[in-house]
């Protein structure tokens, strides 16, 4: 399956705009920083061509793998000026895809979310069979993902076993007329430790519960 929100399109003027939404403008960040991106592919033995990788994304279902993460919370973000996230002042869907690294392919979804106050983070932690991670900072968002039957998301799951996969990636679409870090929530990734946009969107928790 692949995500309706990560097929880029390229337009003859140079700008980019995502497959099938015409309407949206990408922001290309042309100056980020030193990164060195992992090579997960020959990590995972992934295949190398396009192909491959829709076929391996073909779901049969769902799995009874299962992820808890932060979504997002107020720290500094390594966007240009290194804006913050308003979790308040992000819609959350009732449910979304889970994506792949941002390769374009789905590998789960995500449900339900949490939208917890700074102030309220002791009695969370008293409610529910997890504990928030003492570095968050200010409000945050917790996801809850659940990986599809396919061969895509085992190896997504092998991934997360292999510390590979430690951090996500939440895709939020705004407006132009409203503040950075706030916005829409469309899609969460699965992504690596080596430049996460979010530092503080970690995963927590797994567990397979049909093991």
């Amino acid at each position: 399956m692949k995500s309706p929100w990560q097929q880029f399109t390229r337009l003859p003027d140079g700008s980019i705009t995502l497959e099938g939404h015409p309407e949206l403008a990408i922001e290309v960040i042309e100056e980020q920083g030193p990164a060195t991106g992992r090579d997960i592919e020959s990590e995972l033995g992934l295949p190398k061509y396009y192909e491959e990788w829709e076929l391996l994304a073909q779901a049969r279902g769902l799995s009874g793998r299962q992820i808890q993460f932060i979504c997002a919370d107020e720290s500094p973000t390594r966007f240009p000026g290194h804006y913050r996230f308003q979790p308040r002042r992000i819609t959350l869907p009732t449910t979304c895809h889970l994506e792949f690294g941002h390769r374009g392919f789905v590998v789960g979804t995500v449900h339900p979310f949490l939208l917890g106050f700074d102030e309220l983070r002791e009695l969370v932690d008293s409610m529910f069979s997890f504990e928030i991670p003492q570095e968050l900072q200010g409000d945050y968002i917790i996801g809850q993902a659940t990986l599809f039957d396919s061969p895509l998301a085992d190896k997504a799951w092998d991934a997360l076993r292999l510390g590979i996969f430690s951090h996500v990636c939440p895709l939020v679409l705004r407006q132009l007329d409203e503040p950075v870090g706030t916005g829409q929530l469309v899609e969460v990734s699965l992504v690596s430790n080596d430049y996460p946009e979010c530092p503080g969107a970690k995963i927590f928790k797994m567990w397979d519960s049909g093991a």
